[in-house]
């Protein structure tokens, strides 16, 4: 016992190889059940897991013997050396082993086999290098973990998985409505101390967990743009059991999506339908576990943290747009480690340096645009630390770092299929000519929209553009603060990156149509709060301490208020006031309750059934991804063409999207979707979602008739031309 609260273990390496083996064996055993017929429910998923995300990277961590200050750290640096492992490995096995005649190397056995005899070479290495090195690892173990108060806060996960259950086959979203009301209290338990401060990232994981599930566990399919086309790559290469790198297309270079989801799909035994909606957020949840540690290095206090956390989290794109974006969640993991590493205000080891190196590589190899705006943020501050005169311990920043960094980028993308490399030279200049854009004549006519655009909102949605306007000021407050040294002390690196983080802050707000492709001003923002979000609650602080007047206002009191407001902020965000009062919802999870599918109101209707992907939908796609004759294009509206790339295996290629503008060849199919037949319409987008169009089909199909309908199903119709 080292206190009143603390229960210590102390592992050495026998006993951890013992624990290795054990779970080796028993995930070994289960899938020889499997095989044999006898399924024991979810056991070999939850095994699967825990030894899969976190064995392989924990024995590297110890075979490196990178002193961790706490077991945090080790929890998520071992969580990242995992998943660079199964990449790495996964894509190794996929050159190599056709070399030597298994032509299939992404399938269940040779996958089992490799890690299973890696994992085995791992033990031994360790237990040779440490077998005279008498450090054990020692695991502390809060007795308050085990509390009641701590262990109700496990009912929002049940919440989270039971309402979502509720939505999906009896409409109701009354479990998802007290699962939000419950979570937007938590900051001001927090701050009333209600909660012990050892625990707060226990308190952070729940609380994200529970705002992903909410979200990603609605319907039984995937849903969103980008998620299908990533469901299209990772199925591709899990049907044919190997990864062709060849295939010019962002998302194939992509190792977070063709290793692996098919890695995770084979080895669990699961859908990757649902290796997206369970398996990648329950990875993206310990983002704002590592932004916890990130925050409480910086400014050496619990609650700031905590609170900097929940806002971070409590932006709409966290639960809703990132839930659709599976590379990026990845990409996101590394980044929050390497920030950890680089920001340290400690001078850091070799083997950190290391650790540094790997996860950089798979930041690259995870996300074409998390990877290149951390490039470019990472050489802004190299140019700004000069101007930071605190003379402390070298910084992690060089030109060493920077120059690698950039090697490593060009490298993968230029010499896989070098269609990310090309998006950035496209990204270069699309934000070029959007800046020129602000001086033409037509700036002010854009703006125009805008306003008349906000005027149409009803006032729900102006609030929650205020409220988001108000977290803005204070992330301003906040960066003053830090300029004029009137905070907390922070690392050279950290202040560096926070300036950067600033100006992609402001281009994300300050021009809404900087955007290219899918990459826009929501996820440049999102991305600027992993180290902008503490600045907020600085921000926060020290404009009403400054507002009252009164130097001996204590500062809970303040943090109290930054609790109130952040309640709001979610009860807005997440649209449980929009429900509440009877506006139309701005939650996909909560408005697929009220079936908007067969909804009057043809707004609301398109919506639906732009974001949802129904069975209809998925049946058809399959059918045509199956008898479809080669090399016959496929004519579908913007969002039925997601399915068919998503589910039908569709390379986008051979999808023409219809608009009313479309000239239609002969040999060919025509696919129209549930909402297509139901509604004769037509939908498509433009530009990033923010402009909605829509034709009658008879506009677009004069000449579609009875005659050459080869598939119905009572909702899809396929026709060949």
């Amino acid at each position: 016992m080292t206190d009143n609260n603390e229960v210590t273990f102390h592992l050495t390496t026998k006993k951890i190889i013992i624990i290795v083996i054990s779970l080796q064996l028993a995930f070994i055993g289960l899938v020889l059940l499997d095989k044999l017929g006898v399924e024991i429910p979810a056991l070999r998923q939850l095994i699967g897991i825990v030894y899969l995300t976190f064995v392989p990277g924990f024995l590297i961590l110890r075979l490196l013997r990178v002193n961790t200050e706490n077991i945090l750290n080790t929890f998520l640096y071992s969580m990242g050396l995992s998943l660079s492992f199964l990449m790495f490995i996964g894509a190794l096995i996929n050159f190599l082993y056709p070399l030597i005649g298994i032509s299939k190397p992404i399938s269940e056995m040779p996958l089992i086999i490799t890690i299973t005899i890696i994992i085995l070479f791992l033990c031994f290495i360790c237990y040779l290098r440490d077998k005279d090195y008498s450090r054990s690892i020692s695991i502390f173990i809060n007795i308050q973990l085990f509390s009641p108060l701590v262990l109700s806060l496990l009912f929002l996960l049940f919440l989270a998985i039971s309402g979502t259950y509720l939505v999906n086959f009896y409409h109701n979203n009354v479990l998802l409505l007290l699962l939000l009301f419950v979570i937007s209290a938590i900051p001001l338990l927090v701050t009333f101390s209600i909660f012990p401060k050892d625990i707060f990232p226990l308190v952070v994981w729940i609380i994200s967990i529970s705002l992903l599930f909410h979200a990603s566990l609605v319907s039984p399919y995937v849903w969103g743009a980008d998620i299908n086309f990533e469901l299209y790559h990772a199925s591709l290469v899990k049907n044919n059991q190997i990864w062709d790198p060849t295939i010019p297309n962002n998302h194939n270079a992509m190792l977070s999506l063709v290793m692996l989801v098919p890695i995770y799909s084979y080895l669990l035994h699961m859908d990757i339908t649902w290796i997206f909606k369970i398996i990648y957020p329950l990875i993206f949840s310990f983002v704002p576990v590592g932004l916890y540690k990130l925050f409480k290095n910086q400014v050496n206090e619990r609650r700031i943290s905590f609170l900097s956390c929940c806002f971070f989290m409590f932006v709409i794109t966290f639960y809703t747009e990132m839930l659709a974006l599976a590379r990026q969640q990845i990409a996101e993991f590394f980044l929050v480690l390497i920030l950890l590493i680089i920001t340290t205000k400690k001078e850091i080891s070799t083997k950190n340096i290391l650790l540094l190196i790997i996860f950089s590589f798979s930041l690259v190899v995870s996300h074409y645009g998390t990877s290149y705006w951390f490039m470019f943020s990472i050489i802004l501050a190299y140019f700004i630390l000069p101007l930071l005169k605190n003379k402390e311990a070298k910084s992690t920043i060089t030109y060493t770092f920077v120059f690698t960094y950039i090697v490593f980028v060009w490298v993968w993308y230029v010499y896989t299929n070098g269609a990310p490399f090309k998006t950035a030279i496209s990204l270069i200049s699309h934000i070029v000519n959007n800046f020129n854009a602000l001086f033409s004549p037509n700036a002010a006519e854009g703006a125009d929209i805008i306003i008349k655009s906000f005027k149409s909102f009803d006032p729900i949605k102006k609030t929650i553009i205020y409220l988001n306007i108000i977290s803005q000021f204070f992330i301003s407050v906040g960066i003053l603060m830090l300029l004029l040294k009137r905070t907390q002390k922070f690392s050279r690196e950290y202040i560096a990156l926070s300036i950067v983080s600033f100006i992609w802050d402001v281009a994300a707000v300050s021009v809404p149509y900087l955007t290219y492709g899918g990459f826009g001003a929501t996820r440049l923002y999102h991305l600027s709060l992993f180290l902008l979000a503490p600045f907020f609650v600085i921000g926060f602080t020290q404009f009403f301490k400054k507002l009252i007047k009164l130097k001996s206002v204590k500062e809970t009191s303040v943090q109290n208020s930054v609790s109130v407001f952040l309640m709001i902020f979610l009860l807005f965000n997440t649209g449980v006031v929009s429900e509440l009062c009877g506006y139309e919802l701005s939650s996909q999870a909560l408005s697929y309750s009220h079936n908007w599918g067969d909804s009057e109101d043809l707004i609301s209707n398109i919506k639906f059934h732009n974001w949802y992907t129904n069975d209809r939908d998925v049946f058809s796609s399959k059918w045509i991804g199956n008898y479809r004759e080669n090399p016959f294009k496929i004519y579908a509206d913007m969002f039925r063409s997601w399915r068919l790339e998503g589910y039908g295996g569709i390379p986008r290629d051979d999808l023409i999207i219809l608009t009313n503008k479309t000239k239609i060849e002969e040999d060919c199919y025509i696919y129209l979707g549930k909402f297509n037949t139901n509604k004769d319409l037509l939908t498509y987008t433009r530009p990033a979602g923010r402009v909605l169009m829509w034709w009658n089909i008879t506009e677009v199909l004069p000449e579609l008739g009875i005659t050459n309908k080869i598939y119905a199903n009572s909702g899809s119709e396929i026709y060949y031309r």
